[in-house]
């Protein structure tokens, strides 16, 4: 265990190395939504899986186009699902909707506004290319050609293609169980009324809409007072009950902060109790097998940060997901920011996209005391730690928050 401030990368790395996904598990489809494939998810025939209109129109054949044809007799009307039941011949065509199966010598299928149409009769008013406007058998996917591979994050915007496959069941890995624990005697219930010298319960809060975005459950121990004996029982309990357990405040050098000696008492392995990050410093990692602690600064600013840069991309990988970094970009400052060299350090700014390039705009406080400035920034602008005063113009790598959660 390291009692010092350990950078950011080997706290990131210890954090990368007690973490892993939990156990496969088959769910059926509608039970997957933001769960984790553990296996690809194949197809199972050609899609499509017979040579289709892409649009309403009138089939005709290959050979009347080759031949200059341009007058034709309607036969028959077919429908999307429905197939033709007369042969496509010289001079005859098939009036089709989008999504009908047509004849296998069908050379291309008219659309309905360029077709000049008179009872069963229609003229053509333009030539087509061969195969115009007709899906081909397995020009979308092939049988047994991979969908989504392993490691793709059944997201709402992935989920519709689950149906379109006819997946019943998936193998996924099971999503962690998160319990939530914040400690102080200077909390508040969100609606609670002003009380002198009293702060609302906000960090609880924080962890529960990040991990409502990230599809992950959670359970709230609620406030626990500075009672190291409350403490301790209550980390047990969500230790039984969760596979990650995050708690709030008692982590620095204060008379009333508990929970790193509650840690040390704990059947864990303690990794370290500091990391060299502002704002967030003190932070308390263990483990036991695959069952992570974290302890996490009171400030909400402070937790904020942390659940970013750490909680996330470890929950990210206990959930299966390859792509579990932070993600950066590249970013221009657009005014003078000042730092703290010596520390790597994450600025709250303003971010913007501009003609495909990131820039970010920092606010003059940058206290991790203060949440309302922090809660008004959509970002953070990493500062390495040989890097105090940055003039505009500067690049550095930012992380933009509607980034994190995807």
């Amino acid at each position: 265990m390291s009692l010092h401030h350990i950078p950011f990368p080997q706290a990131s790395e210890l954090i990368a190395r007690h973490t892993a996904p939990l156990e496969v598990v088959s769910l059926p489809h509608n039970e997957a939504q933001d769960h984790v494939l553990a296996r690809d998810v194949l197809t199972h025939h050609a899609y499509p899986d017979v040579k289709k209109a892409a649009v309403d129109g009138f089939a005709i054949s290959e050979e009347d186009r080759l031949n200059g044809v341009r007058h034709f007799t309607v036969q028959e009307q077919v429908g999307a699902g429905h197939r033709f039941s007369t042969t496509l011949t010289s001079g005859k065509a098939i009036h089709v909707m989008t999504g009908a199966e047509v004849p296998e010598n069908s050379g291309f299928v008219v659309r309905v506004e360029d077709a000049v149409q008179e009872g069963d009769h229609i003229a053509l008013s333009q030539e087509y290319g061969s195969q115009e406007n007709i899906c081909q058998p397995g020009e979308e996917a092939h049988g047994e050609d991979i969908a989504l591979k392993a490691g793709t994050w059944l997201n709402w915007a992935r989920m519709p293609l689950i149906h379109y496959l006819g997946a019943t069941h998936l193998s996924v890995y099971r999503k962690p169980r998160v319990g939530i624990i914040v400690t102080g005697d200077e909390l508040l219930e969100s609606h609670s009324p002003h009380q002198r010298g009293k702060v609302r319960n906000t960090n609880q809060y924080t962890a529960q809409y990040i991990l409502q975005a990230m599809g992950i459950p959670c359970t709230s121990y609620g406030m626990v007072q500075d009672s190291r004996e409350q403490i301790a029982t209550t980390i047990r309990l969500a230790m039984e009950e969760c596979d990650v357990v995050l708690t709030s405040g008692g982590v620095s050098m204060g008379k009333y902060d508990f929970v790193k000696p509650i840690f040390q008492s704990l059947d864990v392995n303690l990794h370290f109790t500091r990391t060299a990050i502002r704002p967030g410093g003190p932070l308390l990692f263990a483990s036991r097998g695959k069952q992570v602690l974290f302890g996490l600064p009171g400030y909400p600013s402070a937790f904020f940060t942390v659940m970013l840069v750490y909680v996330v991309p470890a929950l990210k990988r206990i959930m299966g997901r390859p792509d579990h970094h932070p993600v950066e970009v590249d970013v221009e400052l657009d005014n003078d920011m000042r730092s703290r060299q010596g520390h790597l350090v994450f600025n709250r700014a303003n971010f913007d996209l501009v003609n495909g390039h990131w820039h970010a705009r920092g606010g003059e406080n940058q206290k991790s005391s203060h949440f309302i400035p922090f809660a008004n920034a959509d970002g953070l602008v990493i500062f390495p730690e040989d890097i105090g005063n940055a003039p505009r113009g500067t690049r550095l790598r930012g992380m933009p928050f509607a980034l994190q959660l995807l």
